[in-house]
């Protein structure tokens, strides 16, 4: 049995392409379990999604990907979710993946379920995949379990609700979900990882290479102490 599963998707300004993605999520999620977390978006993108009659949370101003996914955490918790599924609303994750986790939560073998599209990366900028190795290999040596992680920066994800602690985190941007694999991995949780398709047209990354590159570092040396 799979439990019960929440599938959040925290937005920014994602007006445009949006409604294409819950379009392929509402074929294969119940629209109860699917909550979109808008991080202070300007562009209406909840009034774009508005006709779909959705669970929303609205910041009046941008928190941070990382405090929104905590949001999701807490709102999975109240209502007794076992899982918390999440994926990005830029269109950048297929929804046609979501079986593929439902599945692998369904075996039971594992704490996290990672998305991995390293082995499908040919879609990928090229900066984009030495990023993803470099930041996964260090992160895999700094949990050092003997696991080695290839995609930690993909946000396509499932987590057993019952083994996060808000306590645990500090990070509020792109660097929580960094910092999620770096907790759990090294309180022993185990982490699987799923071949995901790579999906990249012209969509613009939220993430800045050099702030969110220096954010990484300090979470990174934060760690060795």
């Amino acid at each position: 049995m799979a439990g019960r599963i929440l599938l959040a998707i925290p937005v920014y300004n994602e007006a445009g392409h949006l409604p294409r993605v819950l379009a392929g999520v509402l074929q294969l999620m119940d629209s109860q379990d699917v909550l979109i977390i808008d991080d202070g978006s300007t562009d209406g993108t909840l009034a774009e999604i508005e006709h779909l009659g959705l669970n929303t949370l609205r910041h009046p101003q941008n928190e941070g990907k990382g405090f929104s996914l905590l949001q999701a955490w807490r709102y999975a918790k109240e209502r007794e979710y076992d899982w918390l599924l999440c994926m990005d609303g830029d269109g950048q994750h297929d929804p046609a993946d979501i079986p593929l986790f439902i599945q692998h939560i369904a075996r039971d073998q594992a704490d996290v379920f990672l998305g991995d599209r390293m082995q499908r990366a040919g879609h990928m900028p090229l900066q984009r995949q030495w990023s993803n190795r470099l930041s996964s290999l260090i992160l895999s040596l700094l949990i050092n379990n003997g696991q080695r992680l290839t995609d930690t920066q993909c946000g396509f994800r499932a987590l057993r609700v019952s083994m996060l602690q808000n306590a645990w985190f500090r990070e509020k941007g792109f660097q929580f979900e960094s910092e999620v694999l770096l907790v759990l991995g090294r309180r022993g949780r185990r982490i699987r990882q799923i071949p995901i398709q790579t999906r990249y047209a012209q969509e613009k990354s939220s993430i800045n290479p050099l702030t969110d590159t220096l954010r990484f570092l300090k979470l990174v040396f934060r760690s060795l102490w």
